[in-house]
């Protein structure tokens, strides 16, 4: 948009299906977390001038490219943080795990952390087709009055993704006011 400088951290959400990926003079940029086999398109816009000043060349260069469809498995977030939890007591959080191009020799899919304070449900997945999205319950029990850490992990065959799990042992749960 003429007249704007894109400032700040960066990817900048435009819309649903629109990203700023850099604002900047740099020659080449890196693109990394796109999903397995899907289009996206890209375009590069030239501009003159700063701030109010900023006039952008349009249209601008665009490519649309496929990724690869290599098997994959992706979970909704890279971390989940259960915050203050009061002791004696679970709270429970769910995550999407998307699987695309899944080899068809590999039937069961398995979601485990290393200790008995966070769990996942279900725990393990009966694997009959090569792309799926599956809700995973995760659930925070903490005994004593401590900072926890685990990590989630989901693994097929040699294909597998983790996400970080934190949550605090409490005398009381947290409350929105």
């Amino acid at each position: 948009e003429d007249g704007y400088a894109y400032t700040g951290s960066f990817p900048k959400t435009i819309d649903a299906d629109t990203w700023i990926i850099a604002s900047d003079d740099a020659d080449t940029i890196r693109v990394s977390s796109l999903e397995a086999g899907e289009n996206y398109r890209f375009s590069i816009f030239e501009y003159n001038g700063d701030g109010a000043d900023r006039n952008y060349l349009t249209p601008g260069f665009s490519l649309t490219q496929r990724t690869l469809e290599v098997p994959s498995l992706t979970l909704s977030k890279s971390q989940l943080d259960f915050k203050n939890t009061k002791l004696a007591s679970s709270k429970s959080m769910n995550v999407t795990l998307k699987a695309k191009y899944l080899p068809k020799d590999v039937k069961i899919l398995e979601c485990y952390t290393n200790s008995e304070y966070f769990t996942v449900e279900p725990s393990v997945i009966e694997v009959d087709t090569t792309a799926f999205s599956k809700v995973l319950t995760l659930s925070f029990s903490p005994e004593e009055y401590k900072l926890y850490q685990d990590t989630l992990t989901v693994s097929l065959g040699e294909l597998s993704c983790k996400m970080l799990l934190k949550g605090q042992g409490a005398e009381k749960d947290n409350h929105i006011y």
